[in-house]
């Protein structure tokens, strides 16, 4: 599975780059212009059928608190 997406912290000025293949993952902050529209979003791409939304979702939720 592959993720990838830009997303903004409250704190700070840099957006986070966050770039994932298999069990690697990079999470660095970047002054990358981006634009607003294009922060707050991460893309994970895999074979049909193998990536659960829910399960996803729920882990990403649960680390938020």
């Amino acid at each position: 599975m592959r993720i990838k997406g830009f997303l903004r912290v409250e704190s700070k000025p840099l957006n986070l780059l966050v770039q994932g293949v298999g069990k690697r993952l990079s999470v660095n902050f970047t002054d990358t212009k981006i634009p607003v529209e294009n922060t707050g979003n991460l893309v994970f791409i895999g074979e049909k059928g193998r990536i659960d939304q829910d399960v996803i979702s729920a882990y990403l939720h649960s680390s938020l608190n």
